[in-house]
């Protein structure tokens, strides 16, 4: 491609193949399909063919820089373009076309009145998906753009069904440890000398679902975890599982950065935000606690068949007494985190108390 024409890029962004418009199977005749070419009359013609054959939602241009401009505001199921064109041809319009993320996958019909055997052969090196021949015959036309938009609408499919499982996996495991996975990682234990647990508890959860049906319960769980699960991506943070009305999780695993603390007492509080607006507006008896603390942990992946990812330790087991002796409404930490984040955060002391497994521990909350 001439390198003046670099800068006529379209979107670029590879996430956002993820909102394409996906094509039915069984709706081929609701395609968009947009005509390239420099004459008229053959645009005209074309798009009399396919809507003859029900194709209704065709449209076409002459000029193929401003064919760039028409390809971004709406997304086309397929795209049928000649190689001789003024300006811009057929070919640096394909190479632009197949460079960009949202188009990549997008059936290109090149049409030609050329029958040169090295213009056909440069096309699908370009990434033409077929050819047709000036004049164009209506039968020939039909069959064609049926079989790429069918082998688009079966694509669509399965980028669909690839982009779902892809979520679901993400909202299993960490994203560290998918890439892993997908590399061909089938033992996963690693050791983490410094990372910060976060346990939270739902406090009053249990008399609230009692007391309410299940749909209920399960909308309000689904509310609030789902709003802690938006904090935790926004910090880059892992979460672990929830259990019940607990949730916990961790940061320092992903890309191992030293300012977890602070990043997790700053989710922390977020979190309690989120149970403050919760409580003011729909359920005033619910509260959050917290527990957080600093330290090692091990970190691995269970099962064969269905994965499940978690950490163990005397860090964990700290963070989850640590929550349980925490007064409801508020962050409690043990002294390895306060030493980490008191310069950001006002910190009190709280006193001393007795911790299963740990002995005697200074407790400290955020004021």
């Amino acid at each position: 491609m001439d390198p003046d024409l670099t800068h006529l890029t379209l979107f670029n962004d590879p996430s956002d193949s993820r909102f394409r418009r996906p094509l039915d199977p069984k709706k081929l005749t609701d395609a968009y399909i947009v005509i390239i070419d420099d004459e008229e009359t053959v645009i005209d013609v074309l798009t009399a063919y396919l809507n003859e054959e029900d194709y209704d939602n065709v449209t076409g241009t002459t000029d193929s820089f401003n064919a760039i401009e028409f390809l971004k505001k709406k997304l086309p199921d397929l795209i049928i373009m000649d190689f001789m064109m003024p300006r811009l041809d057929g070919f640096d319009l394909l190479s632009i076309i197949r460079a960009d993320a949202r188009l990549a996958h997008i059936p290109v019909v090149m049409l030609t009145s050329a029958e040169d055997f090295k213009v056909k052969l440069r096309a699908l090196e370009l990434g033409a998906s077929d050819f047709l021949f000036k004049p164009v015959d209506p039968c020939e036309l039909n069959l064609r753009i049926r079989n790429n938009l069918l082998n688009k609408a079966y694509q669509d499919q399965l980028g669909k069904a690839w982009s779902q499982s892809e979520q679901l996996l993400k909202n299993l495991l960490p994203e560290h440890i998918i890439e892993r996975i997908k590399q061909g990682e089938t033992e996963i234990a690693d050791s983490y000398r410094d990372v910060t647990v976060l346990f939270a508890d739902l406090v009053g959860f249990k008399k609230f679902s009692s007391s309410s049906q299940p749909s209920d319960v399960v909308k309000y769980l689904s509310y609030v975890f789902g709003e802690f699960d938006k904090v935790v991506n926004k910090y880059k943070l892992d979460k672990i599982k929830t259990v019940g009305d607990a949730y916990l999780l961790v940061g320092g695993l992903s890309g191992h950065y030293t300012d977890h603390p602070e990043t997790v007492v700053l989710a922390a509080t977020k979190m309690k935000k989120v149970m403050d607006k919760t409580r003011d507006r729909y359920v005033p008896d619910v509260d959050i606690r917290i527990g957080i603390h600093t330290g090692p942990v091990t970190a691995g992946i269970i099962g064969s068949g269905n994965y499940f990812y978690d950490i163990w330790g005397d860090t964990v087991n700290i963070a989850n007494r640590l929550e349980d002796t925490c007064p409801p409404g508020q962050i409690q930490m043990s002294e390895e985190t306060m030493q980490r984040v008191k310069d950001l955060f006002p910190v009190k002391h709280r006193g001393v108390a007795d911790i299963k497994g740990k002995g005697e521990m200074n407790l400290f909350c955020i004021e």
